[in-house]
């Protein structure tokens, strides 16, 4: 069968995909379960996912991709699912859990090429590309945010004292640890949600996406990845310089609303900028066949 009878799945391939499929998402209920659970728990990790999410949906309304069923165990589509059991294979005989990541997103892989085909196969890579990193970022969020605490402290304490404000950053052991930042002898608190991993992460994955997804430079890919994450990290700083310039201005009984929507612009400004960095690069031709990728 070929993707010009999506409108005829062969009967075979959808009953043996749907038993195949249904059996491997068992298999990755728990790990389903709680990379769900700790979306769900943490607004950072949530709001990242839903910008993934809707990157994806953007380019396939812009790029006019065509994501109609097919129902077809292609060859890439059983390549995916072998490497994916071989890896959790892996997991059992070493015991080395990480191997659960990739292992998980050739899962994916392969059932999203089972019901959209080979066709798209660019944007199932992008998208899930991407999604691996989310469960990347998903374990290391606990080890990630002290460090970039730490660094938006320094960042936008530097950024402060620029602009001649007396800044002094400090660490107060109290029911917990409290990482504060003193402007002009005023406190603010520099929480988890305040460490940059939210927008940092978003703008990993957004740039992460649309590498994989534009037909654009080895080197092109990797400099807009890495200068994505950089870009995330000046994001936070302005975010919280300009809360701190503000705060005195708006009073106590303005200053979460003032957060909020200072928080809001900056973070899809900055994911603004990385969608319209990267899709302005110039594409390359790699002598792809139209009617198997569409990216």
């Amino acid at each position: 069968m070929t993707t010009d009878n999506a409108n005829n799945p062969d009967k075979s391939d959808f009953a043996t995909g749907f038993l195949v499929y249904a059996l491997t998402a068992f298999i990755f209920f728990p790990l389903t379960r709680f990379l769900f659970d700790q979306t769900i728990n943490q607004d950072q990790l949530l709001h990242s996912f839903l910008v993934l999410s809707i990157a994806g949906a953007l380019l396939v309304y812009e790029k006019r991709v065509k994501l109609t069923p097919v129902w077809e165990l292609g060859q890439w589509c059983r390549r995916l699912l072998i490497t994916s059991y071989v890896l959790l294979i892996a997991v059992i005989m070493t015991g080395w859990t990480l191997l659960m990541i990739p292992s998980f997103s050739y899962a994916v892989a392969s059932a999203a090429i089972f019901v959209f085909g080979e066709r798209v196969k660019r944007f199932i890579a992008a998208l899930v590309g991407a999604f691996t990193l989310f469960q990347g970022f998903v374990l290391a969020l606990p080890i990630l945010d002290w460090p970039l605490r730490g660094v938006a402290a320094q960042m936008s304490g530097s950024a402060l004292k620029l602009l001649g404000r007396e800044i002094e950053i400090r660490l107060y052991q109290l029911n917990e640890p409290a990482l504060i930042l003193l402007s002009n002898g005023k406190e603010f608190l520099v929480a988890p949600e305040c460490n940059g991993f939210g927008v940092t992460v978003s703008s990993l994955l957004l740039a992460l996406l649309l590498v994989i997804f534009r037909r654009i430079s080895i080197s092109g890919k990797i400099s807009s990845f890495f200068l994505a994450g950089i870009i995330g990290l000046i994001g936070n700083m302005i975010r919280i310089t300009i809360i701190v310039l503000l705060a005195p201005i708006v009073g106590e009984d303005r200053y979460m609303i003032m957060h909020e929507i200072v928080g809001t612009i900056v973070y899809y400004g900055t994911l603004t900028f990385i969608w319209w960095m990267i899709l302005r690069l110039p594409t390359i031709n790699e002598g792809t066949n139209p009617k198997t990728d569409l990216a």
